[in-house]
């Protein structure tokens, strides 16, 4: 029986989708043997779940209660708990033929990506490195990262892009990429725009964005339809407040600021009174009216954000840092047209 002394530490939990509070053990820990006191108080706290690697989780609720509402407060917790062995053998999370064999759906490879995690930062073992299918570099740290723009060269192997592959060995053929470290499907998870199911075919293709404290996966086309449309409803509610619904036409174009999967496009709105593009820059709303809109004194003097006003009717553009202030700037333009 192990006894640590442990000060609990709060994170923001995408998984969990809530505020909590961690336990951050030395070993790996079995769940049912877990035993948690408040030193100096003499409470028995009971985890609200213990996550893979053994670490006990607490609601942020159990937090505030020793904390006084203090999130910076230090709660020093006494564990006792039973270490457990790893679950698979050392051949099989770190050898090529052993991850090899062992990964043949997203359960599996969440399994190896997690008992490799484990064997680094809690049983201290050194772990070889290597590249599965030319898309998962499982590092020496027992990371994941997910790879990125490959270039190969022309005589690369059938087998450094289809198995798993000594990095080093990967290297003399990739002569380079990129990689990041980002949340991989679950098995049996879903897109949420076209309801295909993930797996390891397909998990090239996966992006997340942050929904209600979750990670939710689309499709790269899916998270961009997705997003478009979401950016067109808001920008219909913004000209709803300057030009009756029905006599606007919404046209999407390429973002002309970002062409990634996760940026909205941008659109142009026809109006009565002639076009304007309208699209997010990163902060801000970048609002041009085009040539063929009519003619306006408005030029925003008093604004004190990115705009050009020239005499020419084809460069004539504002950034609006809000939605409120997009609406407040086409309402004054479409107010000030020449009569």
């Amino acid at each position: 029986m192990t006894l640590e002394i442990k000060k609990m530490d709060t994170c923001i939990s995408p998984l969990f989708g809530d505020m909590c509070a961690y336990l951050d053990l030395d070993d790996y820990a079995i769940e049912d043997s877990i035993k948690c006191t408040v030193v100096n108080i003499g409470d028995e706290i009971i985890p609200d779940r213990v996550v893979y690697n053994g670490n006990p989780y607490f609601s942020y609720e159990t937090f505030q209660k020793y904390s006084k509402g203090n999130h910076y407060a230090r709660i020093y917790v006494e564990v006792e708990y039973k270490s457990k062995e790893l679950e698979l053998p050392e051949y099989t999370y770190n050898t090529a033929d052993g991850i090899d064999d062992y990964i043949i759906d997203l359960n599996t490879l969440h399994h190896i990506m997690n008992i490799r995690s484990v064997a680094y930062r809690k049983k201290k073992i050194k772990l070889n490195e290597f590249v599965w299918r030319g898309l998962l570099y499982f590092d020496q740290f027992g990371q994941t990262v997910y790879l990125f723009d490959q270039e190969f060269s022309s005589n690369t192997p059938y087998s450094i892009k289809n198995s798993t592959i000594d990095k080093y060995i990967f290297s003399r053929y990739c002569e380079h990429w990129s990689g990041t470290f980002r949340k991989m499907p679950e098995q049996n998870e879903v897109c949420p725009h076209c309801g295909e199911t993930w797996t390891l075919i397909n998990i090239a293709d996966y992006m997340t964005i942050e929904q209600d404290h979750k990670l939710i996966g689309f499709h790269k086309n899916c998270l961009r339809i997705h997003n478009d449309e979401k950016q067109l409803q808001e920008f219909k509610k913004v000209f709803s407040k300057v030009y009756d619904p029905d006599k606007l036409i919404f046209t999407a174009i390429p973002n002309e600021y970002c062409p990634c999967e996760r940026c909205a496009s941008w659109f142009i709105v026809s109006t009565p009174d002639g076009d304007i593009k309208i699209g997010w820059r990163k902060r801000v709303i970048n609002i041009r009216w085009l040539e063929n809109y009519k003619p306006f004194a408005e030029t925003f003097e008093s604004e004190d954000v990115t705009k050009e006003f020239e005499k020419c009717d084809n460069d004539r553009y504002i950034h609006a840092w809000r939605l409120d202030k997009a609406i407040e700037y086409l309402n004054k333009a479409r107010v000030s047209i020449a009569q």
